[in-house]
């Protein structure tokens, strides 16, 4: 499901059916479809299929690219076969499903728009194109052909027809259609060289084509550029982190304020993940009148002033950067008589015939639009400084797209915006590609975090071992411990014959106590008998001179070698193991309520106050 919809996916209400369709029954029978927890289109199928209450009333399929929807109750009702959103969501559309039945069988929309095109209905914002029909042309030859596109569902579907067209008497117009050299909308160019009349596109009656993809023309030019289409590149079911200043999710609280003043608190929650979500919370909030939707240029949301007051809405901070990294701090402009704040990922910069380009460095650092603008000065004699603009999201998700107009920066693109891909597996039916927009992929396989230096160019065979360092380490430390215990207690329990001087716990039992007790640990047997370890003996560790441990590491090594599994259950089984014995033998002695050595140092402060 993230793949269609030009890779916006659908958002569902959680917890609640989010689809209902109406069926052409005399009752009108409603089915609701809950569709959490859905993945695939098979999935949605399924749900559909199987849902609570259709009982063989509606199919669904696909077909052709699209759901296709059979009303199975045989009608007798006087409505269509209709689809809605219920409880808040909006997969209808995303889903392709707001289409107009023909009898029992609604048809959807397709879910994707093919390689290097986009759905017509995600243009303009997301509004589409408003009237389907038919496109006038004529080539500055005067050759003219009328396209019917009323059918089109992508971008592609158009460029195609124009650059097929041909007129009443099979002569092709010497136009072609194609993606403007920003990327972000179409330029139509006649390729005739001729002058002899106008370049010529418009909508036939009750066509909108020509108007809403800005390429209506009528004039002695030879190509026309629709300008940015306004690509929706987020919905509802967007992350947030494609949409933030920094690239990651935020926590904290802001406050909105409507055009009369009243306040709205927004808390945002490391529960509010998707853009849905932020819409969500803020249209629950109470206070401020003000209503959150998606914005008019496909790229964020806008905040929306219902309260009729003479201010502008506003948003500042509460606690935390949450509003300023959502990129909602800011006060609202006029637009049809009410207060409207947009909070979108595109910044427009304005420049005068006065501008400099430390002026528009300064303007791009100070947007907050994620990006990192300098002057280089190449040491050149002349035209030295060079601007450049860097992404400060890393991956796929900080390309950078800048457009200019009346304005040539000659701007080239140095470093391409990309995520890196990692291939696992070295056969082409068994292995699969992962992405990572830093270099670094975690949980590759079971225990296993991959971080990438450079390009391969063959493949790399990693060999997972277990990291036996810890377990030596950690035994190492013990013995420094256990031997640094012993001449503790030696010296403060020696005495010296020659000169009559004694330790200050000479006599005291406490210390044999002590020693004993962590004795007990160091001498467990393990309470498996066919297990290969049974003592610390095999493992190298054994009581030498005075006392103290000594470690025969080849022993060790060995052993961890040919009986990996046995030396961790010893060490770590829970309750019988050695690290929790030695755990719990230290704690008896040293807790600060119940310690051996607690009740000792009371007991000593007991006598030092009756003195």
């Amino acid at each position: 499901l993230s793949q269609i919809n030009d890779g916006l996916g659908i958002r569902t209400i959680p917890n609640n059916p989010n689809l209902r369709i109406t069926l052409t029954d005399a009752s009108a029978t409603q089915v609701d479809v809950d569709l959490n927890g859905a993945t695939t289109i098979q999935d949605v199928i399924n749900k559909i299929n199987n849902s609570e209450n259709n009982n063989g009333k509606v199919s669904a399929e696909l077909s052709n690219g699209r759901l296709v929807l059979h009303d199975l109750t045989g009608g007798g009702g006087s409505g269509p076969l209709t689809v809605e959103d219920i409880n808040g969501s909006s997969v209808v559309r995303q889903l392709g499903l707001d289409s107009t039945a023909v009898g029992d069988t609604l048809t959807g929309k397709s879910l994707t728009a093919g390689i290097n095109s986009v759905l017509l209905r995600n243009l303009r914002g997301g509004q589409g194109i408003t009237q389907l029909g038919s496109l006038n042309l004529t080539d500055r030859t005067g050759t003219t052909a009328t396209i019917d596109l009323s059918n089109a569902e992508t971008l592609d579907d158009v460029l195609s027809a124009i650059n097929t067209a041909t007129s009443s008497g099979s002569v092709k117009l010497q136009l072609k259609a194609s993606l403007n050299s920003a990327g972000t909308g179409i330029v139509v160019t006649d390729t005739s060289g001729s002058t002899s009349s106008n370049l010529t596109i418009s909508d036939a009656v009750g066509s909108t084509i020509a108007a809403d993809l800005g390429i209506a023309v009528d004039a002695a030019q030879n190509s026309v550029n629709s300008g940015s289409l306004h690509l929706r590149y987020l919905n509802e079911a967007s992350s947030l982190t494609k949409f933030s200043v920094n690239g990651a999710l935020s926590t904290g609280s802001f406050i909105i304020t409507d055009s009369t003043g009243a306040e709205s608190t927004i808390s945002i929650t490391s529960n509010v993940k998707t853009l849905g979500d932020l819409i969500e919370r803020i249209n629950a909030s109470t206070g401020a009148q003000v209503t959150a939707a998606l914005n008019d240029t496909g790229d964020g949301i806008k905040l929306i002033d219902n309260a009729g007051g003479t201010e502008q809405l506003s948003v500042r901070e509460l606690s935390g950067t949450v509003a300023g990294n959502y990129r909602l701090l800011g006060t609202g402009v006029d637009v049809s008589g009410h207060s409207e704040l947009s909070a979108g990922k595109t910044t427009v910069i304005d420049l005068t015939s006065e501008s400099t380009l430390q002026d528009l460095v300064d303007k791009l650092n100070g947007s907050k639009s994620g990006l990192s603008a300098n002057l280089i000065d190449n040491g050149a004699s002349i035209n030295s400084l060079r601007l450049a603009i860097k992404s400060n999201v890393s991956g796929a998700a900080g390309e950078l797209l800048i457009e200019t107009s009346g304005i040539d920066l000659g701007l080239t693109t140095s470093s391409k915006a990309q995520d890196a891909i990692l291939r696992v597996g070295n056969d082409a039916l068994g292995s699969y590609l992962l992405t990572s927009s830093t270099n670094k992929f975690v949980g590759v396989t079971t225990g296993v975090d991959v971080e990438l230096k450079t390009i391969g160019t063959k493949p790399a065979e990693v060999e997972v071992k277990d990291d036996t360092s810890g377990i030596k380490n950690n035994l190492s430390k013990f013995v420094d411990a256990y031997n640094a215990l012993i001449t503790a207690a030696d010296d403060l329990t020696s005495f010296d014959f020659a000169g009559g001087t004694k330790g200050i716990l000479q006599g005291n039992g406490i210390v044999d106590r002590v020693l004993s007790r962590i004795n007990d640990v160091r001498n467990i047997r393990n309470t498996d008998s066919s297990s290969s370890i049974q003592s610390l003996v095999d493992l190298g560790i054994r009581v030498g001179e005075g006392g103290k441990l000594s470690i025969d590491t080849a022993k060790l090594d060995a052993a961890i070698a040919d009986h990996s599994e046995d030396v961790k259950t010893f060490l770590n089984k829970k309750d019988t193991g050695f690290a929790d014995k030695l755990a719990n033998a230290v704690k008896s002695l040293t807790d600060v309520v119940d310690g051996s050595l607690t009740h000792e140092s009371d007991a000593a402060q007991k006598n030092v106050d009756v003195l």
